[in-house]
């Protein structure tokens, strides 16, 4: 009975979402617990009734909740392939069909979650993700760790993860590990996540280290591990550097020779890099 009054007011609710979209309020809601195959599948619908815009809840295993829209759009050259698009055992050569347009989640499953799909996207594939995935070690020591992920170039990336200890990880805020190389091999390997948040060791050979770039959000920690020189140079001669507080001149590069020796750099303004240093110097100082 719970669970039965649950449903009716998940459908409810779905309905004032669907009424604030660019289609209207479905004429028709059915109620199915099969998705195809047998006389209470969406597929054993009668075409004649559908008109565009019904939709139609399906709980097949009470686990999951599949939301379909009936589509009129839909051509009757585009074949069949559920659960993404079901048509009717009786459509014949009709035009039409049931697009699902939302995926849920119900009670116990192996990972609950929400699953969106958006209409741009041409595949019949997940678009994002939000899930949870447990381990039971017993009453009242269970351990969940939660997952968002979205697609990149059609596959599913992990965005945040938060395991059960509360450690978050999030994706694109800089690598954990620190990455090594030397000093010209800086602008071909600490690229992307490691320019926010990542730290590059000079080790085996210095030389010029090219900056890169700076853009918002921007920071990154450079260490000098040699006892040679090396000398950090802007990427453009319109970029500035601000060291420890002091406006370098334009273009003007930074220094070192000695172990140890560490710059943090963060993105300040347009063209321009703060940066906080130890045993760094200006190249011509004032």
């Amino acid at each position: 009975m719970v669970k039965k009054l649950f449903l009716i007011l998940l459908m409810f609710s779905f309905l004032f979402i669907f009424a604030g979209q660019s289609y209207a309020v479905a004429t028709k809601i059915y109620g199915r617990v099969v998705l195809t195959g047998g006389t209470k599948s969406v597929d054993n619908i009668v075409y004649s009734g559908l008109v565009d815009g019904d939709l139609c809840f399906v709980v097949p295993d009470n686990k999951m909740l599949y939301i379909y829209r009936w589509e009129d759009s839909i051509t009757n050259a585009t074949a069949e392939n559920s659960p993404f698009l079901i048509k009717p055992d009786d459509i014949s050569t009709n035009d039409g069909g049931w697009e699902l347009i939302e995926a849920f989640a119900l009670g116990r499953s192996a990972e609950p979650g929400f699953i969106f799909r958006d209409e741009d996207c041409t595949d019949d594939d997940d678009n994002f993700h939000i899930y949870t995935d447990c381990t039971d070690t017993g009453s009242g020591t269970e351990d969940c760790d939660v997952y968002i992920k979205s697609q990149t170039a059609g596959t599913l990336i992990t965005r945040i993860y938060i395991n059960a200890d509360g450690a978050v990880k999030i994706s694109g805020l800089g690598a954990t590990t620190p990455l090594s190389g030397t000093a010209a091999l800086f602008d071909d390997n600490f690229t992307g996540n490691y320019l926010y948040g990542g730290t590059y060791r000079i080790i085996t050979t210095n030389g010029v280290v090219p900056l890169p770039t700076p853009l918002e959000d921007m920071n990154f920690t450079i260490v000098n591990t040699l006892a040679s020189t090396s000398t950090i140079n802007p990427y453009s001669t319109t970029d500035t550097i601000h060291m420890n507080g002091l406006a370098m001149a334009t273009d003007e590069d930074l220094t070192i020779d000695t172990v140890g020796a560490m710059c943090v750099f963060q993105y300040l303004a347009a063209n321009t890099w703060m940066a906080t240093c130890v045993d760094w110097a200006e190249a011509t100082p004032p």
